[in-house]
């Protein structure tokens, strides 16, 4: 079963540019512990892993922040993308979804849901900026 009680929230951001480069970037906080950066940059010829990751944690039931300054850190260097959500939907992973149906223990947690505007390096494109975050202390 899943087991949601030990995430405290994440953040993901993901953007397909025209040139045909790809940002994926994902941090899990644990509710114990340090946060598990995970993402790539794909540069249109080669696949480039994360070694570090720079997201904001969501800090109120908005999702705010709504307009960050990311950036992901690969072995070809760092990139910095600028990100701005332009619409949200908020819900909870037990209503309306029921995400929580099989999981353990009890926990409820925000989700913020948004289409963004992203800019990296002179291009802009559509992608996707997404929050949590357990509001059940």
């Amino acid at each position: 079963p899943r087991d949601y009680s030990k995430m405290r929230g994440n953040t993901w951001v993901s953007a397909i540019m025209p040139s045909e480069r790809v940002a994926l970037l994902l941090n899990v906080w644990p509710e114990v512990g340090h946060p598990t950066p995970m993402g790539f940059v794909w540069d249109g010829h080669t696949m480039h892993d994360a070694t570090a990751i720079d997201l904001p944690h969501m800090q109120a039931p908005d999702g705010s922040p709504n307009e960050s300054l990311v950036s992901i850190t690969t072995d070809a260097g760092t990139e910095q993308l600028s990100v701005r959500a332009t619409h949200r939907m908020n819900y909870t992973f037990d209503n309306p979804v029921g995400m929580i149906l099989g999981s353990v223990g009890t926990h409820r947690s925000l989700v913020t849901e948004s289409p963004a505007d992203i800019d990296w390096n002179g291009e802009h494109t559509k992608g996707w900026y997404e929050k949590s975050f357990r509001i059940d202390g």
